[in-house]
C-alpha cells in the first residue's frame, strides 16, 4: 500500500509539471525537406497533440522555456541550448557540448518489445527540477513494451526528482525481456536524482521487462550514479559493468545512496561484468585486471557507517 501511495504522489506531481506548459510540441512525422539523419533539432516542423479525431495542428515557431517538447521517428540532433518543460524521448536524439534545462525527461516505452528509444548526450550538463519518468501506456493496443536508454557520456546531470520506472499495464506480452528502461553512464559522467523508484512489476515478469544500469569505464575513468533521497527502491534491476585495458586500479564507486532516511528496498537481480554474470563479490577476469562489485561504503558518500552502496573494485590480476 505504501508503495501504490508512493505512485499516486508522483503520478499528481508529474501531472501537476505537464499542466503548467504552455504547449505541447512534437516534431512531425515528416523530416524536413532537403535533410538528412540526424535532423538539427533547429530545422524541426512542430505540430500539437493529437486531437479525439488523431489529427495533428501545425504550430507555428519553436517550443518555448516553459513548453513540453516530443522528440519522435527519426533521429534528431540538439543542435543547441535549450530549456524546456518536458523533454519526451520517443525516438532517438543525441546532443554533444550543449546545456540543458527540464522540467522533466520522460519516454512511454514502444509499443514494439524489438523497438528502442534512445537519447544520448556527450559532454553535456543537464539540470532538471524534476525527474527521468518512463512508462507503458494502459491500452490494449499497448501490451509489448520496448526499451529506452538514458545514455550520459563524459556529462553531468542533476535531477531534483526521482528515477522511476511506472508499468501502468501490467499485462505485457513480450516473449523476451526487451522492454524497459536503461541508465548508461560513461566515463566522467555523475548522475544525480533525489531516489530511484522502479516498478515491482519487474519481480513477477523478469521474462519480459527490465531495469538496467549500465557504467562503462573510459580511459580510466569510472562514472558515478547518486540517489540522495529516502525513496530507494531498485526492485530486480540489473548492474551491467565494462571496464577496458585502460582501467586503473582502484575502489570506485558507481551508486551512492547518499541519504540516511530509509533503508534501500529491493534487491538488484544481476551483476554483469563485461558481459559475464557474476554474483556480488566474485572476481571477473579483465585482461591484466580483475574486477568485482561489492556492497561496501561509497568512497565519495557523507554516510561511512551503511555497507548499502555499490563499489566497483579493481585490481591487478
Amino acid at each position: 500500500m505504501k508503495k501504490i501511495k508512493k505512485y499516486v504522489l508522483i503520478l499528481i506531481s508529474f501531472c501537476a509539471t505537464t499542466a503548467f506548459a504552455l504547449h505541447d510540441f512534437h516534431n512531425t512525422l515528416k523530416p524536413p525537406e532537403g535533410t538528412r539523419e540526424p535532423v538539427n533539432f533547429s530545422q524541426l516542423k512542430w505540430v500539437d497533440s493529437a486531437g479525439p479525431d488523431g489529427t495533428y495542428n501545425p504550430l507555428s515557431g519553436m517550443p518555448g522555456k516553459a513548453d513540453n517538447i516530443t522528440l519522435r521517428v527519426y533521429k534528431i540532433n540538439l543542435d543547441k541550448d535549450l530549456t524546456a518543460g518536458v523533454l519526451y524521448v520517443n525516438g532517438l536524439v543525441c546532443a554533444e557540448n550543449k546545456k540543458f534545462n527540464f522540467k522533466g525527461l520522460a519516454t512511454n516505452m514502444s509499443r514494439n518489445q524489438d523497438e528502442s528509444y534512445e537519447i544520448e548526450f556527450k559532454n553535456c550538463a543537464l539540470n532538471v527540477s524534476g525527474g527521468i519518468r518512463g512508462y507503458t501506456l494502459n491500452m490494449v493496443e499497448a501490451r509489448g513494451c520496448g526499451m529506452t536508454t538514458f545514455k550520459f557520456i563524459d556529462s553531468t546531470a542533476k535531477f531534483v526528482g526521482l528515477y522511476e520506472l511506472v508499468f501502468l499495464n501490467a499485462t505485457i506480452t513480450n516473449t523476451k525481456p526487451s522492454g524497459g528502461m536503461t541508465l548508461s553512464l560513461e566515463g566522467k559522467s555523475k548522475i544525480e536524482f533525489s531516489g530511484v523508484l522502479i516498478d515491482s512489476y519487474l519481480k513477477q515478469a523478469p521474462d519480459k521487462v527490465v531495469s538496467v544500469f549500465e557504467f562503462a569505464e573510459n580511459k580510466g575513468n569510472l562514472p558515478e550514479l547518486i540517489f540522495n533521497g529516502p525513496t530507494n527502491d531498485v526492485s530486480r534491476s540489473i548492474i551491467k559493468v565494462r571496464v577496458t585495458p585502460n582501467a586503473k586500479v582502484g575502489k570506485f564507486p558507481l551508486i551512492t545512496f547518499a541519504s540516511r532516511g530509509d533503508v534501500m528496498m529491493g534487491e538488484f537481480g544481476e551483476i554483469i561484468i563485461n558481459g559475464k554474470k557474476v554474483g556480488f563479490d566474485e572476481f571477473r577476469e579483465v585482461g591484466k585486471f580483475k574486477a568485482k562489485v561489492v556492497k561496501d561504503v561509497s568512497p565519495s558518500g557523507k554516510d561511512k557507517g551503511t555497507k548499502n552502496d555499490i563499489v566497483l573494485i579493481i585490481e591487478n590480476n
